[in-house]
């Protein structure tokens, strides 16, 4: 079961996309020791160009289980896990390998899957202090009207995206679809915009001022800022500190 996470007044270290590169995960997490208290994964644990081979990916899982049964340690789903945590053709993205999710779903993969799905440290989206944090990002058309009137804030935006957390659950037991890992244009799809795990940051995203986020999912070389929001999934620095203590004396 995929939940939802409210982290507040505790420091958080935000880490984007991971892509099976356990060493990159490590040395942020080894070089910022001592300056937060949880850690919180934006997703895509899986899939890369560089360790294509199954030994990898297994090692990922099994890591990925690891860490979410560690005191103080979280992930949001990101589109590359939910293709081998569930079944459903609709959920497959680039470097799906058919291989893995048969590992992930028989008798040796299995007790993974299920320790990452029931640690209750996954989720589809988390708050931390003034941020929405998901994978993709919230596209504000995703956002109904009512929610906006009169004003649209982080708590009428939370307890909506709960109701929604539950729907989606239901949906992937059944194998149905839901706008949460629906696909937009910018990445192949029909849709004018993608869910909170395919949204494109570069061309499909719009900030919500009143809603400022924290995203992974679209990669870069640098993190990417719009408005008061950031794209996170950078091949250099891939962390955000909230707060961040580094300029507290």
């Amino acid at each position: 079961m995929i939940s939802c996470k409210n982290f507040q007044s505790t420091p958080t270290l935000v880490i984007g996309d991971i892509h099976q590169n356990i060493q990159k995960l490590e040395s942020t997490i080894y070089t910022l020791k001592g300056q937060y208290e949880n850690i919180l994964v934006l997703g895509d644990w899986f899939d890369t160009h560089v360790f294509e081979d199954r030994a990898s990916r297994i090692e990922t899982a099994k890591y990925f289980a690891e860490f979410l049964h560690t005191p103080g340690q979280y992930s949001l789903v990101g589109n590359h896990d939910l293709q081998y945590l569930y079944l459903g053709n609709s959920l497959r993205c680039s470097g799906f390998s058919e291989a893995f999710r048969n590992w992930m779903w028989n008798d040796e993969g299995k007790k993974t899957r299920l320790s990452i799905l029931q640690s209750g440290n996954l989720f589809w989206f988390a708050q931390v202090e003034q941020y929405l944090c998901t994978h993709g990002g919230l596209h504000p058309r995703q956002i109904p009207i009512k929610i906006g009137i009169p004003t649209i804030t982080m708590d009428k935006v939370y307890t909506w995206l709960e109701i929604e957390s539950r729907k989606a659950n239901e949906a992937l037991t059944n194998c149905f679809p839901h706008w949460f890992w629906s696909v937009g244009k910018a990445r192949g799809g029909n849709l004018p915009q993608g869910g909170i795990l395919w949204l494109d940051f570069n061309q499909e995203f719009e900030h919500i001022v009143e809603i400022p986020q924290i995203v992974g999912h679209t990669p870069g070389d640098e993190i990417r800022q719009e408005g008061n929001s950031f794209c996170i999934d950078s091949t250099n620095e891939d962390y955000l500190l909230i707060p961040d203590l580094r300029n507290k004396t």
